[in-house]
């Protein structure tokens, strides 16, 4: 066979099977189709049966109950007007006039036609009528009253059939009464209209096949309502089998029934109405009630036409789109191997960026971390070994939080919160730690936090440098910083004192000799006299000079009498220098908690801060308040001058080497200060605080407006 013979076979074996597939396909579709109609069919069927039943049950023992209290309202106003003791005593004496005023309200309800008083022989005593009687009334049987007169029945409602006539015409209720004595006096009756129940039959829903029946206990028909016309006699044999002398008078039983004297099925639903003992029954047509049913089984077989079509047309649409799809499938095969090819190219271009990326992590000496929402690592570089002695395994899954010093989690955790909630925090924050042997270590943490894409809060980042050497360098240089001033000061107290004592010693002899020579009168006195005087005045300013000089190296008052006195002296010899307005307010100081490193410390800010403001401000008011409030001590110096922008001062003291504005600043800090200054063109403010209680770092601020 040729490769095209082949191909053919091929073909036509493929089309075979595809054939046979869609009648397979076809047979199953009929199959489930069919079954589904008949398990809907019977589900239809059984459901619409039980809710007519229902329905009639319902409609049945409503009706049963109105009939029920309808009647009882009539004999219970019979009974009461005939237990009236004024009834009584004028049946008694045949009193004709009161028994008719006593019955004429009976006679005015328009369902009463008349009203009859007999006595225990059954004989008439009193008649009335109501203006809608008839002209003449048939002839009472007195066998309707022969069960109450005997005792059988201490009530009687039912309708009763007059004589010449086939149907009843009307209903009969009635009563015995007693008197005084407790023996039977006779009977009150009461003739009810039947139409009354033609009228409440109209107030059940009018359903096309549903007939209403009213019986008595007999079994003869009290009334009954088909709006068709198409109600034939009352099943009262089915009737009497559904509600047996066992049945609960009230409630309603039904069942399916054939029609009586016909084979037509019909929905039987009947009930005993109690006191009078009647029977109400409501039948419905069979194929009446299943109409909806058969009409919703076309709409169903229609339905299911309409889907078996559309799958057979949905059918030849996936064939075809399967052909499509076969011949799509094959390039998409070709194109996958291309891709497979690529991706395996990508992926190793992957593994190696990873790799480099890995070792680049893994051999930085800084922490890198990451964590997630509640603060817990889930990724920690092998730099942790190096710096804090655990491996990256034992700290993964535990919170960072528990490697800060405690006395630090305060920071670290208001950092954190910040950054959580999306503000701003400090970029680095400096931390101790706690490594493996129990050393405090200082770590420099820099984190972000991370947001998913509904900006919903879901960890940290970050790096951490190692800075304990750092920290430790800073230190031993502000300890360096402090041993300096502190020999600045001391050398400057023992040159004040050099000066003061030596050299204020050698001019005063000076001057005194001077003084001397000037006295004993030279015989050249006009000739040197004037030169003496002039040497006299240099030296007396040398010695205010020496004076000056070593009040600024180093008060003595600060050292004899205090912070207090000093500050107050240094204002009032400003003031007298510079010839301007210098206003102190000091407060009382506790000076025995001031260590000299303070004082000095404090006295240098204020003399550095009024040399300032007098020679720059321009200012010829400046106040100067000290004050201590607990440990915080405190000095401000005020002036009205033009002012100046802060950070362009420092930035420019810095370049040139000035180091005025920072060493006020370093100084406050080498003792747990801090420098504040504001400065506005109405005036500058220079606040110098410190905590004699130590424990805080500060830095100096300010600002320009």
């Amino acid at each position: 066979m040729t490769l095209l013979g082949k191909k053919r076979a091929s073909g036509a074996g493929s089309h075979l099977r595809l054939l046979l597939i869609v009648f397979v396909f076809l047979v199953f579709l009929a199959v489930g189709l069919g079954g589904y109609r008949i398990t809907i069919y019977r589900i239809l069927k059984t459901e619409l049966q039980e809710r007519t039943l229902a329905t009639d049950n319902v409609q049945v023992e409503m009706g049963a109950q109105a009939i029920y209290g309808h009647q009882k309202n009539i004999l219970d106003t019979l009974f009461f007007q005939a237990r009236h003791r004024h009834f009584i005593e004028a049946f008694v004496s045949r009193n004709s006039e009161a028994l008719a005023s006593q019955l004429s309200d009976l006679v005015q309800n328009p369902e009463l036609i008349s009203v009859y008083l007999l006595d225990v022989a059954g004989d008439e005593v009193q008649h009335l009528s109501s203006p809608s009687s008839p002209p003449s009334m048939p002839v009472i049987d007195k066998r309707w009253f022969d069960g109450i007169l005997r005792g059988r029945t201490r009530y009687f409602s039912g309708p009763v059939v007059f004589a010449g006539r086939s149907e009843p015409s009307l209903i009969l209720n009635a009563i015995p009464f007693d008197g005084p004595d407790g023996r039977l006096l006779g009977v009150l009756a009461a003739f009810q209209k039947l139409d009354v129940w033609a009228a409440f039959f109209s107030k059940f829903p009018v359903q096309h096949g549903r007939c209403i029946y009213l019986l008595d206990e007999f079994g003869r028909p009290v009334a009954s309502s088909s709006p068709e016309g198409g109600c034939v006699s009352p099943p009262s044999a089915e009737a009497a089998r559904l509600i047996g002398d066992g049945h609960t008078a009230g409630e309603a039983a039904g069942a399916l029934v054939a029609q009586s004297g016909t084979d037509r099925p019909v929905f039987l639903s009947v009930a005993r109405v109690p006191l009078v003992n009647w029977v109400l029954l409501i039948t419905s047509d069979y194929h009446t009630a299943m109409a909806p049913m058969r009409a919703m089984l076309i709409n169903i077989n229609l339905f299911l036409g309409f889907i078996a079509i559309c799958l057979i047309a949905l059918g030849g649409l996936l064939y075809a789109r399967y052909r499509v799809q076969k011949q799509a499938l094959t390039m998409a095969e070709n194109q996958s191997k291309q891709l497979e090819a690529e991706v395996g190219l990508r992926t190793g271009d992957l593994d190696r960026s990873t790799k480099r990326y890995r070792n680049l992590v893994e051999k930085m000496p800084d922490i890198i971390y990451e964590t997630d929402e509640a603060g817990r690592l889930t990724f920690v570089s092998s730099a942790t070994k190096s710096v804090l002695g655990f491996e990256p395994e034992e700290m993964v899954g535990a919170p960072w939080r528990n490697w800060v010093y405690e006395d630090d989690r305060g920071k670290f955790d208001e950092q954190w919160a910040r950054l959580a909630q999306g503000y701003d925090a400090p970029p680095v924050l400096s931390l101790r730690h706690i490594d493996r042997e129990g050393q405090l270590r200082w770590l420099s943490i820099h984190s972000r936090a991370v947001f998913d894409g509904r900006k919903r809060f879901t960890g940290w980042q970050g790096v951490s440098r190692d800075i304990t050497k750092e920290i430790q360098t800073d230190q031993r240089i502000r300890e360096l910083s402090h041993q300096l001033i502190r020999a600045q000061e001391e050398e400057r107290h023992r040159l004040a004192l050099d000066l003061h004592d030596e050299m204020g010693q050698v001019l005063s002899a000076l001057k005194i000799g001077l003084y001397s020579l000037l006295e004993k009168g030279a015989t050249d006195q006009e000739q040197t006299g004037p030169e003496i005087e002039k040497l006299i005045q240099l030296s007396q300013k040398i010695m205010n000079r020496i004076r000056t000089l070593a009040y600024h190296l180093r008060p003595a008052i600060l050292d004899n009498f205090g912070l207090e006195a000093a500050a107050a002296d240094l204002c009032e010899s400003l003031a007298e220098d510079f010839d301007v307005t210098i206003t102190p307010r000091i407060s009382r100081l506790e000076e025995d908690r001031l260590s000299p490193e303070v004082k000095t410390t404090m006295f240098r800010f204020i003399q550095e801060g009024l040399t300032n403001a007098v020679r720059y401000s321009g200012s010829d008011q400046i106040s100067v308040e000290l004050l201590m409030r607990g440990s915080i001590l405190s000095a401000t110096i005020r002036d009205s001058g033009q002012g100046f922008n802060v950070d362009q001062a420092l930035d420019r003291a810095l370049a040139e080497k000035k180091l005025g504005l920072w060493g006020m600043s370093h100084r406050l800090e080498l003792i747990g200060g801090r420098l504040l200054i504001s400065s506005s063109p109405a005036g500058t403010v220079l606040e110098g605080i410190i905590d004699i209680g130590g424990g805080h770092d500060f830095k100096v601020s300010g600002s320009h407006r």
